[in-house]
């Protein structure tokens, strides 16, 4: 039998066709790896870490719905993973939703605040003058504990004192001051 171009002997396996993803990733062979990771998805769609893998390589071929809808069943299976709120940051700024992007890169910040790619691009959003997340998701789960979680994250970011500064007033030069 020919997979992809690849002779195997028997039937392949889910996790024989994500090796084959990954190799194909390996090479930047996009198109070949997001084929592996749909034909492995087919016989197992439970692995969360493969659904991020098919919005990858979805998102390096140029097809950003078809990765959006990947990372949202990977959040759907493993909401609790920083790095996929973070993924589904990066493609939706990539589309100019800037405000969703926002949200994401909030909650991959909340779940784990020692990855410093979503702080430090919630700073450039909001020195871009997007506004940071001010209220919890309506199907959020637990929304008491996200909305403590928000001003943590807004503490930790130290963005609260820019979101209420005052633009600098202008000041004549001495040497223009009226008399």
């Amino acid at each position: 039998m020919e997979i992809f171009g690849i002779r195997v002997w028997g039937e392949p396996s889910a996790g024989g066709l994500a090796t084959m993803g990954d190799a194909a990733r390996d090479r930047g062979d996009w198109a070949g790896a997001a084929r592996a990771y749909r034909a492995s998805l087919d016989l197992d769609d439970s692995r969360a870490d493969l659904w991020v893998q098919l919005g990858h390589a979805l998102k390096e071929g140029g097809d950003r719905s078809g990765a959006e809808a990947a990372y949202r069943q990977a959040l759907a299976r493993a909401p609790e993973v920083a790095d996929t709120h973070l993924q589904l940051g990066h493609l939706l700024k990539l589309t100019d939703r800037l405000d969703e992007a926002a949200q994401f890169y909030s909650r991959a910040h909340r779940l784990d605040p020692g990855q410093g790619d979503a702080g430090r691009e919630l700073r450039g959003l909001l020195r871009a003058g997007v506004s940071l997340p001010r209220e919890v998701p309506k199907d959020d789960p637990q929304p008491q504990r996200r909305v403590s979680a928000v001003a943590r994250n807004r503490r930790a970011l130290r963005v609260e004192p820019l979101l209420h500064r005052r633009p600098p007033q202008a000041v004549a030069p001495a040497h223009e001051a009226p008399e």
